[in-house]
């Protein structure tokens, strides 16, 4: 026998082993998604043993990457149109389009069967939207395979997921309907400054409830002290917010707010626009036609099938900010626009309702955080750069970020300059922490549930050895209920391991005397505070660490590899070794966030043309 190909079914799975041959020859199986521990007892009992996955080599994940961003880049240009622009697929962004999962786990199957030489191969829980194009390419290279499948299975799939699609729509309507109730309070004053005839500085921000202090004060998270000195250059400033937390909550703070003008977004809504906005959202469908080859197979059918699956995901408040933006304009004049930079679906919302209403605006993406090797969202192909909605400026927080942007978006180079990290200024008067033996761990978790890999592998790794104290900090995104459901070990009843009281995240850094993450942005205040810093390499073939690219002070470790291995060698660096790394990891930071000063706050205000 060849290779099997299983679709994602545990009882289809069960009865084929049961009427599996008993005999000596090897057994392998690949699961392209995660197994119940029953089905991995069932698969041990008849024989069959996980392929063993090595670490993506950097030249993989480099071309991986590269050719993600060109596959993205081809539909964008084959389906440019403003609801194309708002789906999840178009923005590569990891945390809403799974195309890029769908990619590395048709190749991981597609390299295991061209590796497997002898024996039996399984390929196991694959999701009806690869199998075609498995079927495809296995046929193309020649192996000889047998597929199993149901054949209702998408037809399942396809109603379960549209009936789960019509309940998220109609929350987000009634979310979305609720908000633009309360924020009607607000309408008033937009109003009363639009008969003013003054031109703005419009600053697209996120509010927390936490962004105002106790006198009524606003403070941007994301800006820092930018918009005081906009103000201090004789602009009128203008925030238009999207509210995360209590939405009644923020609209009473910015309605009493005397320091700043703050509009919500949901405040230039109309009833019509949420209802238009819903429905495009429910029945916006398109596909692609052209054929496109990644990694020398052809994806069509990989492609139309994730478009299929994921009913060309529109979420509408990110749709619906192109209606806010145009409402907006036809209210007050803009001169600049500056938003927080990741090329996400509402970003060319409001680019293309500038382009259409205020061309003589001036707009400025800020990269205002980390850039990882995995923000595929970050980068652009050349093929789409005529196309794509995009800012006429883009600013980093430092030279590192831009280069790695630059990097990976051909022709991008000429549009971006490094100014500063002003989310981050708090980073800069920090000092050097001394070195100390290794005791206190501190696991920095991200808000996704695949964290519970990073924490199983430390417990596992640590369970025997009570002279470590484990403590882990949760992300506030990520459910506590949800990450224990996960973990192998009930956390609470182990002895020296327990999870963090502690508000900020400096405490928690100033008690480790090392810091383990996934994609964390604390690592860097880790990093710089002069902490060992280890990260954890989930198997994904895009990186997720925001230090991708530094070595100094920083370890990378497996779930094959040994944590204690790496404590040792951290434990047996020299004094000076030790403080050569410091020294080297505070001049990387140096470099990846600018400081805030003078001249780089000035780059945020556009120079007069002649």
């Amino acid at each position: 026998m060849a290779v099997v190909l299983l679709i994602e079914d545990e009882r289809l799975l069960e009865g084929f082993l049961r009427n599996f041959p008993s005999d000596k020859t090897t057994k392998k199986f690949l699961a392209l998604r995660e197994c119940t521990a029953k089905t991995l007892a069932f698969l041990a009992e008849h024989g069959f043993a996980p392929v063993e996955k090595n670490p993506y080599p950097t030249a993989y994940r480099e071309r991986f990457l590269r050719e993600y961003v060109d596959v993205v880049g081809a539909l964008n240009c084959e389906l440019a149109s403003r609801y194309w622009w708002a789906t999840d697929i178009s923005s590569k962004n990891r945390f809403t389009s799974k195309l890029s999962f769908s990619l590395q786990q048709f190749l991981s199957a597609m390299e295991v069967a061209k590796s497997h030489k002898q024996g039996n191969l399984l390929i196991i829980n694959v999701p009806w939207n690869l199998l075609p194009s498995l079927k495809r390419a296995l046929a193309q290279e020649g192996i000889a395979f047998d597929a199993l499948e149901i054949r209702w299975k998408k037809s399942f799939d396809l109603t379960a997921g549209w009936l789960r699609r019509l309940a998220a729509t109609l929350a987000d309507f009634g979310r979305m309907f609720l908000r633009y109730l309360a924020a009607r309070e607000l309408r008033t004053q937009l109003e009363r400054e639009g008969k003013s005839k003054t031109s703005y500085y419009l600053i697209k921000t996120f509010v927390y409830n936490h962004s105002f202090s106790v006198d009524g004060k606003y403070r941007d998270m994301f800006f820092g002290r930018l918009p005081d000195f906009i103000k201090e250059e004789k602009k009128n400033v203008l925030f238009l917010a999207y509210v995360i937390g209590d939405f009644k909550n923020a609209v009473r703070r910015m309605k009493a707010c005397s320091s700043d003008f703050i509009i919500p977004v949901e405040a230039l809504w109309s009833l019509r626009d949420i209802v238009k906005g819903c429905v495009t959202a429910l029945f916006y469908r398109t596909s692609y036609a052209k054929e496109h080859n990644f990694f020398g197979y052809e994806i069509r059918d990989l492609v139309n099938a994730e478009l299929q699956r994921t009913f060309c995901r529109i979420q509408p408040y990110q749709l619906l900010h192109y209606e806010a933006a145009r409402r907006l304009l036809k209210k007050i004049s803009v001169e600049t626009f500056l938003f927080t930079y990741e090329n996400n679906p509402w970003e060319k919302m409001c680019l293309l309702a500038f382009c259409h209403d205020s061309p003589q605006t001036r707009t400025i993406g800020y990269q205002h955080t980390i850039v990882t090797q995995a923000s595929a969202n970050m980068f652009a192909s050349r093929r789409e750069a005529d196309v794509l909605p995009r800012p006429q400026t883009i600013l980093t927080v430092g030279e590192i970020p831009k280069e790695i942007i630059a990097r990976y978006s051909p022709g991008r180079q000429a549009m971006m300059e490094a100014a500063g990290g002003v989310r981050f200024e708090y980073l800069f008067p920090m000092t050097t922490a001394k070195r100390r033996p290794l005791r206190n761990i501190l696991i920095m978790l991200e808000g996704v549930s695949e964290v519970y890999k990073m924490v199983n592998y430390v417990l596992e790794g640590l369970k025997d050895d009570r002279k470590f104290e484990v403590v882990i900090r949760l992300h506030p995104e990520l459910s506590l209920k949800r990450l224990k459901s996960k973990l192998k070990y009930p956390v609470e009843t182990l002895p020296n391991r327990s999870f963090s009281k502690n508000v900020s995240i400096k405490d928690d850094i100033e008690w480790a005397d090392a810091v383990i993450y996934w994609g964390s942005t604390g690592a860097l205040e880790a990093l710089c505070v002069g902490k060992p810093i280890i990260n954890f390499d989930a198997g994904s073939v895009l990186s997720y660490d925001p230090l991708f690219e530094c070595q100094h002070l920083k370890w990378n470790v497996s779930s094959q590899s040994s944590l204690k291995f790496v404590f040792e060698e951290i434990q047996n660096l020299s004094d000076d070794q030790y403080l050569s790394l410091q020294r080297q990891a505070k001049a990387y930071l140096s470099r990846y966030f600018f400081p805030v000063t003078p001249d780089a706050l000035k780059k945020f205000i556009p120079k007069k043309e002649s």
